[in-house]
């Protein structure tokens, strides 16, 4: 009875959990091939050259930390809905006071986006070994559910106020044709400028598609470090300049600034540079000279941005998504 006083009172201890999980690939396979069994399945995907056991490996995986966090949840007497379907889950995100993703780092932002509230957290479990984990917990936590829930019950974690939107961009559907448009930062000069796009991004997306529009080759930084100080790099010293910088790209999740990076930006005497192609901001407004543009949220929402449209961008502190991190 101690004990459970000890966890009602922690005031992230959870009363109702949502889990929201993948839906591993053996499962989509058996959706979309309702009339064939197991083995028919099993046979189809050695004849495509796709390992089966590594399909059936990760099925089970996924089916065993799903089983495991039920039961842990189940000897806690918290009550739970754990489901696969988003369409469902949206349905019982008002009615979960924590939200647990089981999956990878694209499980974690499916769910986070169906959370309109910055008062429920969430965290993610990623069972699967080799993929993507930015946003989950470390590997070996789900291996180990219980001690998530005793560093909920101790304290030991942090809540990070993650920005919801990691990466918006906007361009020409057809990727060939350069696009114009007037940006202004922080409410300072607008220019007009051409070309191939527009990149903004919260720290939540610093590390992604930000990043790799930023990337720079061993092969750049030795050439031009053999330019200004004629003298060649060896490869210890030209991997430190490039983790330098590529390290310098990034900023937290919770910062309130944001960054834009304007992608292949013309630059001639009819377009000189008066802008920098690259700049961390608190407000960017951009107007579109576009034809057949779009804005693109996070790599899964388009909407039309045609000559005329505006976009605002601008964090807020109550838009911001409650991630909890353990320690």
């Amino acid at each position: 009875m101690g004990l459970l006083n000890c966890l009602l009172d922690n005031r992230h201890w959870p009363k109702r959990v949502l889990g929201i999980s993948k839906l591993s690939a053996f499962e989509f396979l058996k959706t979309t091939h309702s009339d064939f069994s197991n083995n028919q399945l099993l046979s189809r995907l050695r004849k495509q050259n796709i390992d089966p056991d590594e399909i059936l490996a990760e099925h089970h995986r996924q089916l065993a930390c799903e089983k495991e966090l039920a039961r842990i949840l189940r000897n806690l007497d918290i009550s739970y809905r754990i489901m696969k379907r988003i369409g469902d889950a949206s349905k019982c995100v008002d009615w979960a006071d924590l939200v647990i993703a089981i999956g990878g780092d694209g499980t974690f932002l499916s769910a986070s986006k169906l959370i309109t509230s910055n008062k429920t957290p969430i965290f993610g479990i990623n069972p699967h070994p080799g993929t993507s984990n930015t946003f989950t917990l470390p590997i070996d936590h789900s291996a180990d559910i219980e001690r998530i829930f005793e560093k909920l019950r101790t304290g030991d974690y942090v809540v990070l106020m993650r920005s919801r939107i990691r990466t918006v961009f906007m361009a020409e559907f057809l990727a060939s044709r350069p696009i114009m448009m007037t940006i202004q930062a922080d409410d300072e000069e607008k220019f007009v400028i051409r070309s191939s796009g527009i990149c903004v991004c919260t720290g939540s997306g610093s590390r992604s598609w930000f990043r790799t529009m930023n990337l720079q080759t061993a092969e750049t930084v030795q050439t031009l470090a053999a330019m200004a100080t004629g003298r060649q790099l060896d490869a210890k010293e030209t991997c430190k300049v490039l983790h330098k910088y590529h390290s310098n790209l990034l900023f937290p999740p919770e910062n309130l600034k944001m960054a834009y990076m304007i992608y292949e930006m013309s630059r001639s005497s009819l377009w000189p540079k008066l802008i920098s192609d690259r700049r961390i901001c608190c407000r960017i407004k951009v107007k579109s000279m576009g034809f057949d543009a779009g804005l693109v949220l996070d790599g899964s929402v388009s909407l039309p941005f045609n000559d005329g449209s505006t976009a605002s961008f601008e964090i807020r502190p109550e838009y911001s998504l409650k991630n909890i991190i353990l320690r």
